[in-house]
């Protein structure tokens, strides 16, 4: 397979795999609270927060750097960062509209953020080690 063909092959599938992780974590964030299962582990919830917004970063940084032939600008990975921020902003104001059982929390947000940042150093260090 030449590498241009493998390239567009693995950039459309990292597509399918944003956009079925987005949705999926859109359902998940939206769905009533009722119907998870209960973990008594002090600040779980934040950690899964923090675990959910590492991975959509990566996934979006990662489908990025191949759909711009493996070149990522800091100004697209600023842009990319910040979109990921604000939809974990937009679901905790969506749960606050729209859901009975769901309530905005500022510590969410604030983990979503850190979740982010973890994304994005991440993905310096696994750049970094595919170059070398």
């Amino acid at each position: 397979m030449t590498p241009r063909i493998k390239n567009l092959s693995e950039r459309n599938s990292l597509l399918i795999v944003g956009i079925f992780y987005t949705v999926l974590v859109t359902v998940a964030f939206l769905s009533p609270a009722t119907d998870l299962p209960g973990i008594s582990v002090p600040y779980f919830d934040k950690l899964v927060h923090i675990i959910i917004h590492w991975i959509l970063l990566l996934i979006w940084l990662w489908y990025t750097k191949l759909a711009d032939q493996s070149h990522i600008s800091n100004k697209i990975i600023v842009v990319v960062l910040m979109t990921c921020f604000l939809y974990g902003c937009s679901i905790e104001v969506l749960q606050l509209w729209f859901t009975t059982s769901r309530n905005f929390d500022v510590f969410d947000i604030v983990a979503n953020g850190i979740g982010s940042v973890l994304g994005l150093i991440s993905f310096r260090l696994l750049r970094n080690k595919e170059v070398k």
